[in-house]
């Protein structure tokens, strides 16, 4: 049984896996966070109606690239890494779009750095299966403990540990996997591995579109349940501001994200008001006058 798993996984992908099994039952042994797990799972399915377009985007997607002959069956786990190592993480992570001007930018660099961990894990030729396992243990360790003392400036000497740990882990991965291709170089210099190599940044690239759509349906959605709530009283006159914003922004994240954030949708209480405070604020980038 063992001979065919490793026909799919090698022994880093089995270490992995099994560490991260261990982990995940230790978690759940405690009821407390149990709760706190099974809460999450089910804000996380609230979600159902953009999780339900997002799988139907990814699926249209894959057809896309298997019809122009770029996806076959052996990228599989290529695919499968993808898609739970970051379309899901893309998709939990949207609410930050309204935080950060920049973050489709963000998305392809870090997508980068996703895509060199992704193909040292399952390209790179592994070690024996107890060695990867206590690897991925240390590697595991460190990595939660530079996660907690990054911004603690009291634990500074654990933080630079780990780091330090890290750092010749990841030198040693690049030595070795650079000794391997030089010995390996026609194994590795294959059409397969280019491939490989490019699906992740290739399905991001790909994944932008429907991430900005979504992204901007929610930026829109709270901004106008915003201006609906301050002037719920006035139903003509939220409806009017509404269409305008339409009107003016159309699908630029940017200009709504302006107008969302520099609207002083309290102090103004009609029509005239607010279309000239909107021409103003995309114009010059901030509202002036306070009404």
């Amino acid at each position: 049984m063992l001979e065919e798993i490793n026909k799919i996984f090698n022994n880093r992908e089995i270490a992995i896996c099994l560490v991260f099994l261990f982990v995940i039952i230790w978690i759940l042994r405690d009821k407390n966070t149990r709760k706190s797990v099974y809460s999450f799972l089910e804000a996380f399915f609230v979600l159902r109606k953009p999780l339900f377009f997002m799988g139907i985007y990814i699926g249209c997607t894959i057809i896309l690239l298997y019809y122009v002959n770029f996806l076959r069956l052996s990228l599989l786990k290529d695919t499968i890494y993808w898609i739970f190592g970051v379309a899901i993480i893309l998709f939990i992570n949207l609410t930050e779009i309204e935080k950060k001007e920049n973050y489709f930018k963000g998305i392809i660099k870090d997508n980068l750095k996703v895509l060199v961990l992704v193909e040292f894990i399952s390209n790179f030729r592994s070690f024996n299966l107890v060695i990867e396992i206590i690897s991925v243990i240390i590697i595991f360790f460190f990595s939660i403990v530079s996660a907690f003392t990054e911004n603690d400036s009291t634990k500074t000497r654990e933080n630079k540990l780990s780091q330090i740990v890290l750092t010749i882990y990841g030198f040693a991965a690049l030595v070795f996997s650079v000794i391997e291709i030089i010995q390996n170089f026609d194994e590795f210099a294959t059409i397969d591995n280019l491939k490989s190599l490019l699906l992740s940044l290739i399905f991001t690239i790909l994944f932008i579109p429907f991430m900005y759509l979504l992204g901007l349906y929610m930026v829109y959605e709270i901004f106008f349940i915003r201006i609906k709530h301050i002037h719920r009283d006035q139903k003509k006159l939220s409806q009017f501001v509404v269409r305008q914003i339409l009107w003016k922004c159309n699908f630029s994240l940017k200009k709504v994200k302006i107008i969302s954030r520099e609207l002083k949708i309290a102090l103004m209480n009609n029509k005239a008001e607010f279309k000239y405070a909107i021409n103003e604020i995309l114009a010059t980038g901030k509202q002036t006058i306070n009404y």
